[in-house]
């Protein structure tokens, strides 16, 4: 593998209530991307974000109007950054739509986000 075969999908989705996307900071299985071991893999992070003036809705100031960094909003997946932009898209729908779910009933991130770590790690998205 390639440093060239290791990609993000640009930009993000949102919700009325929560804004994702994926970035790869040099994470792998064992923290820290090693590109010389073959059995690491290039691993995406998930951040999300919060619409401000929602109830119950806490988080930092992001500097983007109307959008804050929630506490533990944003986590490593097992999404690998070799994936295919496609498949990370629905990924981030995924996420999207069960992160906007828990938001807009009142729940918290953590929790969510926690679950959603695994992703990648499955077949499917249920």
């Amino acid at each position: 593998m390639t440093t060239t075969d290791i990609h993000a999908f640009e930009g993000h989705l949102d919700s009325p209530s929560v804004r994702v996307s994926f970035e790869f900071i040099d994470e792998g299985l064992n923290g820290d991307y090693d590109p010389d071991d073959a059995r690491d893999i290039p691993l995406l992070r998930l951040d999300c974000l919060v619409r401000a003036g929602l109830d119950g809705v806490e988080g930092e100031e992001t500097g983007i109007d109307g959008w804050l960094y929630p506490q533990d909003g944003s986590i490593c997946t097992m999404v690998a950054a070799t994936t295919t932009i496609e498949i990370q898209r629905q990924y981030l729908e995924y996420a999207l739509e069960r992160l906007s779910a828990a938001v807009e009933s009142g729940g918290r991130v953590k929790r969510v986000m926690e679950e959603l770590s695994w992703m990648g790690d499955r077949p499917s998205f249920s």
